[in-house]
């Protein structure tokens, strides 16, 4: 897997990969990631087209996906910080 390109964008890094003919999407945002694969050729005009493809749309719906991302992973902690037990002091 290597580096083909990135995205500039404000909050996010994203970063296009080539693997195995494919290339792969993905987007980070505090220590969460998303990835989006694709066969070599879904795109036209490789890179230059699936950088057309990540436009506002896309982007407002992949910060709803963190959203839900970040408040799942918060359940998990929270969920086990629940668990924790202590001995009982005397």
């Amino acid at each position: 897997m290597h580096i083909i390109g990135e995205i500039p964008h404000p909050k996010f890094k994203i970063t296009i990969f080539k693997m195995n003919h494919r290339i792969a999407l993905k987007i980070e945002d505090s220590g969460l990631e998303q990835w989006y694969k694709f066969r070599d050729g879904a795109f036209e005009n490789g890179v230059s087209d699936l950088k057309e493809a990540v436009d506002e749309k896309f982007i407002e719906k992949a910060i709803t996906i963190f959203t839900y991302m970040q408040e799942n992973k918060l359940t998990l902690f929270d969920q086990s910080r629940e668990e924790e037990t202590f001995d009982e002091i005397v």
